[in-house]
């Protein structure tokens, strides 16, 4: 169970926040929520503290999901499969 929460404000600040915790983060997950036109970012770090935020759909999905697979490139974290949908990415150490 996590015990702190961090909302950000946006996908970048998340994103910058993903970047400079690397080693302290265990997995993201970036999924789409098409009835609520919504894009969802969690990251898992440590045993103790989940980040997250949102972005309006009409963002694009596709462009977030290239966005985080190139991120997982650079940070050496393996993209996983999502058997039950298209709209996930879920990256993990």
């Amino acid at each position: 169970m996590y015990q702190k929460v961090i909302i950000f404000r946006s996908e970048l600040v998340f994103r910058k926040f993903v970047i400079l915790n690397l080693d302290q983060i265990t997995q993201v997950l970036v999924f789409e929520d098409v009835l609520d036109q919504t894009i969802f970012f969690y990251c898992f770090y440590h045993k103790e503290l989940l980040a997250a935020t949102k972005e309006i759909s009409s963002n694009n999905f596709e462009k977030y999901k290239e966005k985080y697979i190139k991120l997982a490139k650079n940070l050496n974290f393996r993209v996983e499969p999502c058997y039950d949908s298209l709209n996930v990415v879920k990256l993990k150490r």
